[in-house]
């Protein structure tokens, strides 16, 4: 995962994990109470999200991702994965003006 290097610096840190390393770096910018990681993908949502094991997860796919995204989260029982749509549903509103109605937390 692009970040996974930065996960011994911020074990309290519950992880954010999108598809694209830009959206991840923006994204840590705005957003810090996370530790922002990237897939590289659509389809890389796959084995090596099990380094993140005891880590509280919230993954935010790209517009028309969220279905599948869910049901692969499903593939990993012991890892605490939310999917979460809120960057899809606000894009680039989420970071606008530095207004968060709502935070990006739990199961939208």
């Amino acid at each position: 995962e692009f970040g996974e290097h930065l996960l011994p610096f911020s074990p309290d840190l519950p992880v954010a994990l999108v598809e694209a390393e830009k959206t991840a770096v923006i994204c840590s910018a705005v957003f810090p109470e996370f530790l922002w990681l990237a897939t590289g993908g659509l389809g890389q949502f796959n084995d090596r999200v099990k380094v993140l094991l005891g880590r509280q997860i919230i993954a935010f796919p790209d517009l028309g991702a969220c279905d599948r995204w869910r049901k692969k989260a499903k593939d990993y029982p012991l890892l605490d994965i939310t999917v979460s749509d809120y960057l899809v549903k606000n894009g680039p509103a989420a970071a606008g003006d530095g207004r968060r109605s709502g935070g990006l937390g739990g199961g939208e």
